[in-house]
């Protein structure tokens, strides 16, 4: 069968959301697994708004296209700079992981002004790394970011200096814009992300966002269907939540993953519980035999079928 790939070598994980609507995002984000998967220290989610780099009074993030086209553009700008926020809150991070592990006698500062010894607790790392928690510096709407990012963050060139796209390109970074023109994502491509130690979603709204933010920072463009959203949260937030269950100590059962759909290029078997019998149904006698090896052939089985009629471009890939 397929084998799931393990993450359990990678660290905690981090997940943000680039996104105009904030408290969207904190409410879905809010709930069941992913709450719990965030309570449980697997992964840290952040919110960021690109308004809140806007500088002029009204604070704008959108303008209408060039060439014509209707609707309304989300600005390139405000959006820049509400990813490379994250992208020097990551660097910084890491630097300051390098200082708590380091056992010195002296206290001694990083370039962004943290100080700490050898018995301090890295409070202020802790601040950086866990931007949600109440260490946190924020701005009066309670996003990450806010008029002068320079004054805490490292820079990455000077404020409006070109800088070349393979600087933003990190090996331990993804950063995911949501398109309906993007590649198709499916199961494999939720198994690529969880790879990775920090993943940025970036939302488009209205009618997207200035292409000159995917030319300059895009690692992954994906669409979840051929239709199209009012946003781009809602297709973020399902491939959050689809690579957030992949990690390890999220589901109860992580061998339950080797039997779900999409596993092998096929759909899952149907699945019954109590009571036996239900308004004159009762479940499979196989399901109720004991004999492990029928009931894996009663699966097999089942999914074939329902692929095949539900699904039947799905037996025609052949995943490596």
């Amino acid at each position: 069968g397929q084998t799931i790939r393990n993450f359990s070598a990678f660290s905690m994980k981090k997940i943000a959301f680039v996104t105009l609507f904030p408290d969207w995002i904190r409410e879905s984000l809010g709930h069941s697994i992913m709450a719990r998967a965030e309570a449980s220290g697997v992964v840290e989610f952040q919110v960021v708004n690109p308004r809140n780099f806007c500088y002029e009074s009204h604070r704008k993030a959108d303008d209408v296209p060039y060439g014509g086209h209707p609707g309304m553009l989300m600005k390139a700008e405000p959006v820049a700079l509400a990813i490379e926020s994250l992208l020097r809150q990551y660097e910084q991070a890491s630097i300051n992981v390098g200082l708590c592990t380091d056992q010195l006698d002296e206290p001694k500062s990083d370039p962004g002004g943290v100080t700490e010894s050898s018995q301090g607790s890295c409070e202020a790392t802790d601040a950086i790394i866990n931007p949600l928690r109440a260490k946190r510096d924020t701005s009066s709407d309670g996003e990450v970011g806010g008029p002068n990012p320079q004054d805490y963050l490292r820079p990455l060139g000077e404020p409006g200096e070109a800088i070349e796209r393979s600087e933003y390109k990190k090996p331990s970074i993804a950063i995911v814009i949501t398109e309906p023109s993007g590649n198709r994502f499916e199961q494999e491509q939720a198994e690529e992300l969880a790879q990775y130690d920090n993943i940025i979603f970036v939302c488009g709204h209205y009618e997207g966002i200035d292409h000159r933010i995917e030319e300059t920072f895009a690692t992954h463009v994906f669409s979840i269907g051929d239709y199209v959203l009012t946003n781009g949260e809602l297709p973020a937030l399902v491939m959050a939540d689809a690579v957030v269950r992949l990690l390890p100590g999220v589901l109860g059962n992580q061998d339950s993953l080797e039997e779900e759909s999409f596993q092998n290029n096929m759909l899952g078997a149907p699945n019954y519980t109590r009571p036996e019998v239900w308004r004159e149904k009762p479940i499979p006698d196989v399901l109720k035999s004991g004999n492990h090896k029928q009931i894996d052939e009663w699966r097999r089985e089942q999914a074939f079928e329902i692929t095949k009629l539900r699904r039947p471009d799905l037996l025609d890939r052949k995943k490596p």
